[in-house]
């Protein structure tokens, strides 16, 4: 029997400090007036998105899993946690402990072994992705929202094969080499999510980012990652390519 599973998406702001964003490579918002003496702001917000696949475990405990987007599009499952279940309203993933700390009111049952041995993650794991296409067809989540989360539901297809061919002719091999070497820069930058910086980079949705690594893989101008992962370096082939039109240009200019 599939188990009972809620997908909810989650928006808010959190407070972060100013170090940890630049690691990150966090956009900010600045919280409070500036201090009068150092003219400097210490309190910065960072938004947050969040979707959050929660289920059941007995009557009195929730498991609420955290998705992440891998660079392949697929779902994973970034954070479990196990909560009390209230009848309260509460964001997802969160419960009265969140915001109360040690001054929530404790759980009536306690938390065993029992529970974690009842988790089934594997198994919530597998439906994931049937789920959010039912989201993607009920249209739950918004389409900008599944846009910058890299999960843009599928395009339908072209009407004949000769026309998605043509379109993919519009991109050389030189076109690809240059695409293999952003996408070796991204990779190698703090923050861990290539594909998004790629998008923001040329302007385009990080589905369609994703789709041109994948040609440059399949072009033989990028070296092939592990499955769910960001990763791959440029070919010797793609630096050749860069290398000779380098060389090009220099010439023109003399």
């Amino acid at each position: 029997m599939a188990p009972k599973l809620t997908v909810v998406g989650d928006v808010r702001w959190e407070t972060i400090d100013a170090a940890t964003a630049r690691r990150l490579g966090l956009e900010t918002r600045t919280l409070g007036e500036p201090a009068r003496r150092t003219g400097s702001v210490h309190a910065r917000a960072v938004k947050v998105e969040d979707l959050w696949v929660e289920t059941p475990i007995d009557r009195d405990w929730l498991a609420c899993y955290r998705l992440v987007t891998a660079d392949d599009g697929t779902l994973h499952v970034g954070e479990l946690r196990v909560l009390p279940r209230e009848s309260a309203v509460r964001r997802p993933g969160t419960w009265s402990g969140t915001w109360q700390g040690m001054h929530a009111t404790a759980p009536t049952k306690r938390l065993t072994s029992r529970h974690v041995h009842a988790l089934r993650v594997a198994l919530h794991a597998e439906v994931f992705d049937q789920i959010l296409t039912q989201l993607r067809a009920d249209r739950q989540i918004p389409q900008t929202a599944l846009d910058r989360w890299g999960l843009t539901a599928p395009q339908p297809p072209a009407k004949t094969a000769t026309r998605a061919t043509d379109k993919r002719r519009k991109y050389s091999d030189l076109d690809y080499a240059r695409i293999a070497r952003d996408y070796q820069a991204a990779s190698t930058r703090k923050g861990g999510r290539p594909i998004v910086a790629m998008a923001k980079q040329r302007g385009i949705s990080p589905s369609t980012a994703r789709g041109l690594v994948a040609r440059a893989r399949e072009a033989g101008m990028l070296s092939q990652g592990h499955q769910g992962q960001h990763g791959g370096v440029m070919t010797d082939r793609a630096e050749q390519l860069l290398a000779s039109r380098q060389r090009k240009r220099k010439t023109k200019k003399r």
